[in-house]
């Protein structure tokens, strides 16, 4: 059965994507840990993105603690599909190597959400151009 999840892309300075999975609550079906390796493969495809570069962070919204995972793949494309994921609890030094901090409400604005994360870093002005 089909689930619901946020995802947000965040571009890191050092070409990294960070892919943010976030489970809400009043999810109606699969959770994204039982859907890990399907969630990851379909945005792969969906946005082109090249697993090598991406770092997938799980996050559960509905739960009173605010842990964040990092998933790892043993396997992943082009050479195999997502296999044997590996969840690692994020820590302070993740954090920072990242150059993200969570916070600790998923807020809406006009019906949106806004961003679970908070960027440690600027882009410069000539990357924008």
């Amino acid at each position: 059965m089909d689930g619901i999840c946020l995802v947000e892309r965040i571009d890191l300075p050092d070409r990294r994507i960070v892919m943010a999975i976030i489970q809400v609550a009043g999810n109606p079906g699969n959770s994204i840990t039982n859907t890990i390796e399907t969630i990851c493969y379909q945005l792969c495809e969906r946005f082109e993105l090249p697993p090598d570069r991406v770092v997938w962070l799980e996050h559960y919204d509905d739960y009173v603690d605010d842990e964040w995972s990092m998933v790892t793949f043993r396997r992943e494309p082009p050479d195999r599909p997502f296999e044997d994921p590996a969840w690692e609890p994020m820590t302070p030094e993740l954090w920072k190597d990242l150059r993200l901090r969570p916070k600790r409400r998923l807020t809406q604005k006009h019906g949106t959400y806004q961003s679970k994360l908070i960027k440690r870093f600027h882009w410069p002005t000539e990357a924008l151009l």
